[in-house]
């Protein structure tokens, strides 16, 4: 049997981690690493009336969330099976945000309280930084610090000016303290640290924050290619499927028209007209068979052109072009 709780501020916390439990039927776990006090101070200002944050060692909200869900296994399981997710949420360096509004909003709302923060050593860069060219402020004697970074610079009215556009930090590494000291003396502030969504808790449904960027046009997508895809299979295989029917009606129509155009007997048939108004451009069919008239349209038009020519062609094989009558009588 675990140790019970005994400190009086753990007991506070795990009393109110219950209460927001009760209370809310939502909760966002959000990364805090690099986040501070003042900048928290002023989200939970901002979020006054509409959620509440909650913050306390992992070990001890496991205990309390445990002890809470023993509590209901025998009365209500269900809720005790919700509760059990929401274990994966304390994980790590995070803040707990328990509310009852739309989760995206809320989370992308949190997650836009950045504030600018300087570059310090050891923590990863979350983005590219860039010392651009131009006048620095520093004085020739400091010269040697700028060439052990690889960077060239030049002397310029009394101040060292860097020459060209150099990259410092590179996303994904740690800042070292030369680096540091870089952006230090330039006056750079590169990064920018907030919340950071991790995982939602919703009615008992635990998920990546990453899901809510979904949107209904990305599904729309990803099910029109899987529909494409499914298609390609099955006609390469040539098994008949409710994906390849409209693509084997569209062959047969191509097959048919060509048929009727090559004997010349499209117009002796009924089912002539029929065909051009299911499958033609003055049809209203569906996309596939819109694209079927072409076909035929370009062997009409060919054939047209053929008896164009045919009937301009000149009647006499002379060396000018000229008629065997106009020869003779010459």
């Amino acid at each position: 049997m675990a140790p019970s709780i005994t400190n009086p501020r753990k007991l506070r916390i795990g009393a109110r981690f219950c209460e927001l439990l009760d209370k809310y039927d939502k909760c966002v776990s959000f990364s805090m690493n690099l986040v501070g006090s003042k900048q928290l101070a002023m989200i939970r200002r901002d979020l006054r009336g509409r959620a509440e944050f909650l913050f306390g060692k992992n070990t001890m909200l496991r205990k309390v969330l445990r002890d809470k869900i023993e509590s209901h296994e025998k009365d209500e399981p269900e809720k005790a099976a919700k509760l059990n997710g929401m274990l994966d949420l304390i994980e790590g360096n995070v803040g707990l945000l328990f509310h009852n509004e739309d989760v995206k909003k809320i989370r992308d709302y949190v997650q836009d309280q950045t504030l600018p923060s300087a570059a310090k050593v050891g923590i990863v860069a979350p983005c590219m930084v860039m010392v651009k060219a131009g006048p620095t402020g520093c004085d020739p004697t400091q010269t040697s610090f700028f060439q052990m970074m690889d960077i060239p610079t030049k002397i310029n009215r009394g101040q060292v000016e860097i020459v060209s556009d150099v990259i410092v930090i590179r996303p994904g590494d740690k800042v070292g303290a030369s680096q540091a000291a870089l952006c230090a003396k330039m006056g750079i502030t590169p990064f920018e640290f907030g919340p950071l969504a991790v995982r939602v808790y919703e009615n008992g449904d635990v998920f990546d924050a990453d899901v809510l960027d979904i949107t209904p046009e990305m599904i729309e997508n990803g099910f029109k290619e899987a529909l494409r895809k499914a298609a390609a299979l099955c006609i390469g295989a040539e098994v008949p499927s409710a994906f390849t029917v409209p693509h084997f009606i569209y062959k047969a129509w191509q097959e048919t028209s060509k048929m009727l155009l090559a004997t010349g007997t499209e117009e002796k048939t009924e089912h002539w007209q029929a065909y051009l108004d299911s499958f033609g451009s003055g049809g209203g069919g569906g996309d596939a068979g819109g694209d079927a008239g072409g076909p035929a349209a370009a062997v009409v038009e060919e054939e047209e052109e053929e008896e164009e020519e045919s009937e301009g062609a000149p009647a006499g094989g002379g060396l000018f072009g000229g008629s065997d009558s106009d020869d003779s009588s010459s």
